[in-house]
């Protein structure tokens, strides 16, 4: 794991942790899309399930849609 990784990893655990579960759905994949070496996305994928969080560089944000 890249240490931005281990960063962004650490930053998300809160927020992340309510997402265990959705609606009976187990976490069973997390994937980190990367550009030119900058998150750009978290994609979490809860069976039939997807949750896609936007990184925004900008402001250090991430936008959860």
């Amino acid at each position: 794991m890249s240490l931005a990784t281990t960063h962004a990893a650490e930053a998300l655990y809160p927020t992340l942790a309510a997402f265990h579960a959705v609606q009976g759905h187990a976490l069973q994949t997390v994937r980190e899309i990367s550009v030119e070496g900058s998150l750009e996305r978290l994609v979490l994928h809860f069976g039939s399930i997807i949750l896609s969080a936007r990184a925004n560089e900008d402001d250090d944000t991430i936008d959860i849609s």
